[in-house]
């Protein structure tokens, strides 16, 4: 156990990397060629192209999401004061504080790191995962909750174009940039990424998690999503990543729509690939235009 200040504190080296969005299109593009030459001559071929067209399209989501996220409509030199605007209004309406959540971890450096790492590692770790074993065991209800992950994705990124900046960039208010000074950190000093504060992908993604193995799942299976969400809820937290306000209206607002009906068409769960291909190209090519 360690406290803050007492001798030398290393931090941790730096972690997160993501797949850019031009790189995630060819594995897209090359995912649905190769599903195209499987013939469903047997069922082992038929589960191969099945998958291989899922990872194009699950891939050709992720390229969309990450290209939307690289627009901005106003620019971050007022993200500072959106963040300060967040935080008074937090007070003003006597939300928890989450500096004393912060405070409170920062006696024991290894729970402090622990959190960090959570926050850099389990972010899509658990999503890849909830998504194989969605796709494997409840093949029928994958299309919809499948979208409704790429959905609540997409409108964290439209409210994201408004940049905030998170906590940890205040430091006048006692704010620590835990990730920063004991590591491991997720973004670089001034990168402008961590200003897509508000909401936390982070949360939405855990609760998303969360509320979809409780309803398929069964026994203490369906515990394990909750647990996640709490721990990410934690950890964004003691990481100072995001206002805990609009955080926490993330939860009911989520909860209803995350319930997708069970006799819903397959018409209307399906993805249409020829549209998502056009946005997907329309999108690079004003950004490639745009230089």
């Amino acid at each position: 156990m360690g406290r803050p200040g007492q001798g030398v504190i290393r931090p941790l080296a730096s972690a997160a990397v993501w797949l850019p969005w031009d790189l995630a299109m060819v594995l897209a593009a090359v995912a649905f060629g190769a599903s195209m030459l499987v013939r469903p001559a047997s069922r082992r071929r038929r589960e191969a192209r099945a998958v291989l067209r899922e990872l194009g399209i699950t891939t050709g989501l992720y390229a969309l999401w990450r290209l939307s996220g690289e627009v901005v409509l106003m620019g971050t030199e007022r993200a500072r004061s959106r963040g300060l605007s967040v935080w008074h209004l937090e007070r003003t309406l006597h939300l928890p504080n989450e500096l004393t959540l912060q405070r409170w971890t920062l006696h024991a450096l290894w729970l402090v790191r622990f959190a960090n790492l959570y926050y850099v590692i389990m972010h899509v770790a658990p999503l890849g995962v909830f998504l194989v074993w969605l796709f494997f065991r409840h093949r029928d209800r994958y299309p919809e909750w499948r979208n409704l992950l790429f959905f609540i994705s997409i409108a964290c990124v439209a409210i994201q174009l408004v940049p905030v900046a998170p906590p940890r960039l205040y430091p006048e208010l006692g704010f620590i940039d835990t990730g920063a000074v004991y590591g491991p950190r997720v973004y670089a000093a001034g990168e402008s990424g961590q200003l897509a504060a508000m909401p936390s992908l982070h949360v939405g993604w855990a609760v998303l998690i969360g509320w979809s193995v409780w309803r398929l799942g069964s026994g203490p299976l369906r515990w394990i999503g909750w647990l996640h969400a709490a721990v990410t809820t934690y950890v964004v937290e003691v990481n100072s990543g995001s206002p805990i306000g609009p955080r926490a209206c993330s939860f009911w607002v989520e909860m209803p729509i995350s319930a997708p009906k069970p006799n819903c068409s397959p018409s209307v769960n399906r993805v249409d690939v020829f549209t998502m291909t056009a946005a997907l190209s329309q999108l690079a090519t004003n950004r490639l235009a745009a230089g």
